[in-house]
């Protein structure tokens, strides 16, 4: 299976184990995609900047995916099936 956004669903790998495929090429984290969610981490906590203490919440609801989000999701993957990552 080429490296697509279907490794990302471990739930879904057993299928295509069963499919007949031989080995999955996982995804390759770039440093440009590592700075980019940095970048874009960092403006909207700083949109926050000019709020006041009578608000609920002063972070924004991101989820953030840089490398230790990819390591985590590789592992998911190696785990869910019995062929080469």
């Amino acid at each position: 299976m080429g490296a697509c956004n279907l490794s990302y669903m471990p739930n879904r790998l057993a299928e295509f184990e069963e499919a007949g495929i031989g080995a999955i090429v996982y995804k390759t984290l770039f440093e440009e995609q590592v700075q980019l969610e940095s970048f874009e981490f960092d403006e909207q906590l700083h949109l926050y900047d000019e709020r006041n203490a009578e608000m609920v919440n002063l972070f924004p609801k991101i989820e953030h995916g840089g490398p230790a989000e990819h390591v985590l999701k590789l592992k998911e993957t190696v785990k869910a099936v019995n062929v080469p990552v």
